[in-house]
């Protein structure tokens, strides 16, 4: 009997959801795994509209020997995570199923803190940190390092899931506290809590693909954040020019990287801080970069990390040469993904008045995630954000006027849909 031909994504949400229609139009069909039974909120959209119809197949994980017979009766190509919760999970069964693809290091490529053991280990520079189930402890490295300002989060989360930027003791008590007692991003409970130095800087974002271990930077932007009662949230995000000295610089730094953590196949998403020492990675996922509008970042620099992704799988390293090129002559525009901010909780009763967005001129498409009578609650994190806006323009000019219409109008928009419970 022949077998069908497919690809195996796991946990195929967030940005991960288009590569089933990149894969499809190139003639290979898709299964997908589902890791977990509860599947994180962030994601129970994505799974309604794009899974449960979608695929060849879907895969409920039980046990990595049960996953693997039942994809038994399928020719795979290859496996992918498609968002975060999903990585673990994909190693294992390349490992198993498709060795050849096989990363040299899979096993750090959940833990932020591995990574960074990995990256101190070759590169003097990296920031100080530590791993703890001690609140002492952390106390005691945070006054013996001399460090005014520190970070605590998960060893295993993202979305800025838990972040706690403390200066005080008080400040790490509730931070540690918080962390420890909860559920992480992928509904795992947090065993540990990372400490590390807070980086001062400009903040980017650096999305890469590998194929046999040659790299490819498709994209970097420049990340800004802006405090709101407390919590540091991303206020917007905007594309860095390929041709610019900074985009060589990082691109450099992301290269070396990839080789220390043994990085040979997939896509990666780096967030750098550039400091006065030079860049140092703030962290980095073996995966894509999630809440993008592949279209929107096409039209402003004509490729972008989704489908690179796809290419390199189906065309191998040739296409990895060929974007390199590309990004060194191509002709390029300007694009900002801007984070829209709740300044209010309460149960959405309408859905919200968008034309005013619409009708901008920069405008190119958004994602709104609060359907009427689901509750809204103030945004403290990327998990509450109730949603982003695309703008992309040849002029940079055009895209700052849309963006402060935008921000001057926010509140009213989303406020208008509430009521309070």
């Amino acid at each position: 009997m022949i077998k069908s031909e497919c690809v195996v994504i796991v946990d195929g949400y967030s940005s991960g959801k288009f590569l089933r229609l990149l894969f499809e139009g190139n003639g290979i069909e898709c299964v997908h795994v589902q890791s977990r039974i509860n599947i994180p909120k962030l994601y129970l959209k994505d799974h309604e509209n794009h899974v449960k119809k979608n695929y060849l197949e879907n895969i409920i994980y039980v046990s990595d020997e049960q996953v693997v017979r039942e994809l038994k009766k399928y020719n795979v190509r290859f496996i992918m995570p498609g968002s975060e919760s999903g990585v673990g999970l994909a190693d294992t069964l390349t490992a198993t199923i498709l060795p050849q693809f096989k990363n040299t290091t899979d096993y750090f490529r959940r833990s932020k803190y591995l990574v960074n053991e990995m990256l101190a280990a070759e590169m003097p520079e990296h920031k100080k940190f530590l791993r703890s189930v001690s609140l002492d402890e952390i106390l005691n490295w945070k006054q013996s390092n001399r460090i005014e300002k520190c970070v605590l989060k998960p060893v295993d989360s993202a979305a800025s899931d838990n972040v706690h930027i403390c200066t005080s003791k008080e400040d790490i008590e509730h931070g540690f506290e918080s962390i420890k007692n909860a559920l992480n991003f992928t509904n795992e409970p947090n065993k540990e809590v990372l400490c590390e130095e807070f980086l001062v800087g400009e903040e980017y974002v650096v999305n890469t693909v590998s194929y046999e271990g040659e790299h490819v930077v498709t994209d970097i932007w420049t990340s800004k954040k802006k405090y709101v009662n407390g919590h540091p949230l991303y206020d917007r995000q905007d594309i860095v020019h390929p041709q610019s000295d900074i985009y060589k610089k990082l691109e450099e730094y992301v290269y070396r990287c990839l080789n220390v953590l043994g990085t040979k196949f997939g896509a990666s998403h780096f967030e750098i801080m550039y400091t006065k020492k030079g860049p140092m990675i703030i962290e980095v996922g073996a995966r894509l970069a999630g809440g993008m509008d592949p279209s929107a970042i096409t039209k402003a620099i004509g490729i972008n990390q989704v489908t690179a992704l796809a290419s390199v799988y189906l065309y191998g390293k040739e296409y990895i040469r060929f974007l390199q090129q590309f990004l060194k002559n191509g002709k390029f525009g300007h694009y900002t993904k801007l984070l829209l901010i709740s300044r209010h909780s309460g149960q959405a009763i309408r859905s919200p008045s968008l034309e005013i967005f619409k009708g901008l001129p920069t405008f190119h498409s958004m994602h709104y995630d609060v359907p009427v009578n689901q509750k809204l609650s103030i945004t403290i994190d990327r998990q509450t954000c109730p949603g982003c806006i695309f703008l992309v323009s040849p002029d940079r000019a055009s895209i700052e006027w849309d963006y402060d219409t935008i921000r001057a109008v926010e509140d009213k928009v989303i406020g208008e849909t509430l009521v309070a419970v």
